[in-house]
């Protein structure tokens, strides 16, 4: 049987030093080119625990200890058809420590090539072991039937006789337009609007997606419904800024599930210069407002499932963002805001924590370091972990929120601390959730 070990992940030159020279014989001489072929002995694990064990294949991005002589003629090493990157602090004349290549041989043959100075090539048999596909995201978890999603992962690989397969999370297979070992276009079969993991398959495994495609978990505004409940998402912002005039679909934002919140109009490039909630922001505040009583968002049923099953700090906020080409958003962040049913409710309305400077929030900023941003139109998934809720008015780190913040959720295009640039822009917002 063949012993095939697999090593996944970059071993930093600290360890390879404290962990893989302890394995391999060693000698304590100063590198220096020599003449001659190399003869290669054996391999082996650069793993302490496995220190003694013998090797005929590894995985990709393995750490590996060859063992033989004259190893210090070695000019270039190859694994297959890749070529592998040489460290002369890591090669004496007995032994030498290299990573398997990360990227996937075009053509096969088993083989480590190990070029000498003298032009000579010395052969060892070898076995590179590609390992299953990963999914680690998405640029969008909502795509509509007959639209084009990226999958963003790695070894996403086709075969001749096992194809690259991506299926839909009822089932249906969706059609790939397009990869690369770490990028995958696929195409949303008719029909497919299943909320679920997505599946992909190759020849050396598969995987599901670290995300729900059409993700529908504990979403607490998605503007569809008309006012808010126990039961149902949010239906809309509640508040003396609801923006309730800038809730619906219009034609600067195709719609990926009904309606959506949108801002729009004149931003000034200084950061805080012009304070304007009615068109540039949204505020849930819970309590009795006006004779309706409006439920704190942590006593949504399935909110409140994830926070006895979650420590808060491991949560994260997602929604949809969609910003068109025509009117790019270039000055000021939007800030985030849970807001405790202790510092604002229906019963005590007041706007004084935008400007505290003591209240933590979190920024999206996605203009701030290319000067202006827009996703073509197009619909992306922002992600923002819970720990990034921080930072004050003017983007500087405060003492951040914790699990009695989940009352009420605020959004304000306003401040952030960055220089931008005077533009009109139009951002639009969907699905805001909080998720394991």
């Amino acid at each position: 049987m063949k012993n095939i070990v697999k090593f996944v992940g970059i071993v930093l030159a600290t360890a390879l030093v404290a962990v893989g020279m302890s394995s391999c014989k060693q000698d304590p001489y100063k590198y220096v080119v020599t003449d001659g072929q190399p003869v290669i002995k054996y391999i082996t694990t650069t793993e302490a625990s496995a220190a003694d064990s013998l090797i005929t294949g590894a995985a990709t991005e393995a750490v590996i200890c060859i063992v033989g002589e004259n190893l210090t003629s070695v000019k270039e090493v190859y694994f297959n058809d890749l070529k592998a990157i040489l460290s002369s602090s890591f090669i004496t004349y007995n032994t030498m420590l290299v990573q398997v290549p990360a990227s996937i041989p075009g053509e096969v043959t088993n083989k480590i090539y190990f070029k000498a100075k003298n032009g000579e090539t010395v052969t060892f048999p070898f076995e590179v072991e590609v390992p299953g596909p990963t999914v680690t995201g998405t640029v969008c978890e909502y795509v509509l039937p007959g639209k084009q999603g990226v999958l963003q992962g790695n070894y996403f690989v086709d075969d001749p006789n096992v194809p690259l397969e991506v299926v839909m999370p009822d089932g249906q297979a969706a059609k790939v337009v397009s990869f690369t070992q770490t990028s995958l276009t696929y195409e949303v079969p008719a029909g497919s609007t299943a909320s679920g993991k997505i599946m992909v398959k190759t020849i050396y495994g598969s995987c599901e997606s670290n995300f729900n495609f059409n993700d529908k978990t504990n979403i607490l505004f998605d503007w569809d419904a008309d006012e808010a409940s126990l039961t149902t998402p949010y239906g809309k912002a509640n508040g003396w800024q609801p923006a309730t005039a800038h809730i619906g679909v219009t034609d600067d934002v195709e719609p990926i599930d009904g309606k959506y919140i949108y801002f729009t109009g004149d931003l000034s490039a200084g950061p805080g210069a012009v304070w304007d909630e009615g068109p540039w922001s949204f505020t849930f505040w819970p309590g009795d407002n006006w004779g309706t009583v409006y439920p704190n968002l942590q006593e949504n049923t399935e909110f409140a499932a994830i926070l006895a099953s979650h420590k808060w700090d491991e949560l994260k906020l997602k929604f949809e963002v969609c910003v068109p080409k025509a009117s790019p958003w270039a000055a000021q962040g939007l800030g985030i805001y849970f807001t405790p049913k202790s510092y604002v409710d229906g019963t005590n309305q007041n706007n004084g924590y935008y400007a505290d400077a003591a209240f933590p929030r979190a920024w999206y900023m996605p203009w701030k370091d290319s000067g202006s941003f827009d996703t073509g139109g197009e619909w992306i998934t922002v992600i923002i972990p819970m720990t990034e809720f921080k930072y004050n008015h003017e983007g500087n780190a405060v003492g951040g929120i914790d699990e009695t913040y989940f009352d009420g959720m605020s959004m304000f295009l306003w401040n952030g601390g960055v220089q931008g640039k005077d533009c009109h822009a139009f951002v639009a917002v969907d699905n805001i959730r909080v998720v394991p």
